[in-house]
């Protein structure tokens, strides 16, 4: 008679168990359905090309002699400083001195107003927004940071940022910001100032 009543005993707390399981998952898609979806800021909207320089790069306006070419799409402009060419998300990609890297893709400008853009560079670079030059630092350099200002409406703008890793360290990173607020975005990622887009 006691273990009859032991397994009764058993098969209530089973079958407990089980109401309380479907309870907890009903409360936790409830949960899920009440918060909101996270909002994707980021996209491979930026197409790079790496170029190897067959030769040395003493500037920004080195005539171009390329050996080998390499063309990715990647998320942001995000370089760690070092003696080789480490992308913050992909890791090494195989290069460390006398190559360029282009950079080519479009912005949506959601608020109008005066951006400034930021570049951290060892060497030397060329921002455009459309046929514009925002900023350069034309020679090499250790890792230094340069300013443009500009004033952008509403509106889609082409960009084309070119760099040159001559000899010894290099290092990149791009960032935008209104000239009202201080937090600074890397370029690729999103705001409600200013959204990436593919060439």
């Amino acid at each position: 008679m006691s273990e009859f009543k032991k397994i009764n005993l058993l098969e209530f707390l089973n079958r407990e168990n089980i109401f309380l399981a479907i309870v907890l998952i009903l409360f936790l898609i409830i949960i899920i359905k009440m918060i909101p979806p996270i909002p994707i800021t980021m996209g491979k909207n930026i197409k790079m090309s790496i170029l190897k320089q067959n030769g040395t790069i003493t500037n920004i306006d080195t005539q171009r002699n390329i050996s080998s070419k390499m063309e990715m799409w990647i998320n942001t402009i995000n370089f760690n400083d070092g003696q080789e060419l480490i992308h913050k998300d992909l890791g090494p990609l195989g290069y460390n001195s006398y190559f360029f890297l282009d950079f080519d893709f479009n912005i949506k400008v959601k608020i109008p107003g005066y951006y400034d853009f930021i570049i951290y560079s060892d060497d030397g670079f060329r921002l455009f927004i459309n046929s514009n030059v925002v900023c350069e630092y034309i020679s090499d350099r250790p890792i230094s940071n340069t300013t443009g200002q500009i004033f952008l409406d509403r509106g889609i703008y082409k960009v084309y940022l070119t760099y040159f890793q001559g000899y010894g360290l290099l290092g990149l990173r791009a960032y935008y910001h209104p000239v009202n607020s201080k937090y600074m975005y890397l370029f690729g990622k999103n705001s409600k100032y200013i959204e990436f887009l593919k060439p």
